[in-house]
Formats: structure tokens, sequence, C-alpha cells
């Protein structure tokens, strides 16, 4: 399970982001961080998908008898939890994290990142 973390989600949240930051450094939105405010939307963003992504791994390795890794995938349908609700709920939970990201590093780099994160997985689930 620590593999799928570190490859898949973690190439979204943690290496490309570095990238992104290290890279542009000098673009920043005009907010102050560290505000109430700041750190209450950075929560409302973090805190439910840290529970989702949490959730939908348990229901894999539970329900699913897997994990999200394309090497081990669940070898039952998954269909309970938010699972009823939307189709990838884990991408849902990956697009919210970067989003809490862009929040809290008041970056529109990364906020422009999550708009791509999401476009490119919603055209590669239709094709």
């Amino acid at each position: 399970m620590t593999k799928t973390v570190l490859i898949l989600p973690g190439t979204a949240l943690i290496y490309i982001p570095i990238l992104i930051q290290r890279f542009s450094e000098r673009w920043r939105f005009g907010v102050s961080v560290g505000t109430r405010l700041h750190c209450a939307v950075v929560a409302m963003l973090a805190v439910p998908a840290l529970v989702l992504a949490a959730n939908t791994m348990k229901l894999f390795a539970h329900d699913g008898h897997g994990t999200p890794a394309p090497w081990d995938p669940p070898q039952k349908f998954v269909v309970s939890g938010p699972y009823r609700f939307v189709r990838n709920p884990m991408l849902s939970s990956v697009i919210l994290m970067i989003l809490a990201e862009a929040v809290a590093l008041n970056s529109p780099l990364l906020l422009s990142w999550a708009l791509c994160f999401f476009l490119l997985n919603t055209v590669a689930s239709y094709s």
C-alpha cells in the first residue's frame, strides 16, 4: 500500500507541486498566509479530501480485496460508500488536495495544475 501512495497520488500531490513551486517562487496570490480565513479554507478542502482518500483506500482493501495500484487491483467491484455516488472518489480527493495545496501556498500555478489534472483525467476517462 505504501508504494501506491508514494507513486500514484504522490506524483500528483508531492512531486509535481514541488517542481512547480521550485521553479515559480515569485508567483503568488496577494492573500496573506496564516489568516484565520485562509487556514479555514485550507482545512475545508484538505480534511474532507483526506477522509475521502482514507475511506476509499479502506474500501478497496476491505470490500475489493486489493489496492488502487494497477499491479494489485481490487478482485471485486466496489460499489459501497462514496462509490455509490461518484465514479472515482479517489480522483476527487486528489483534486481537492491539490486545491488545498494551491490555497495553502497561495499558488496560482498549483491552481492551474489542479485544473490540468482534472482535465487530463476527465479526457482519459472518456477515451
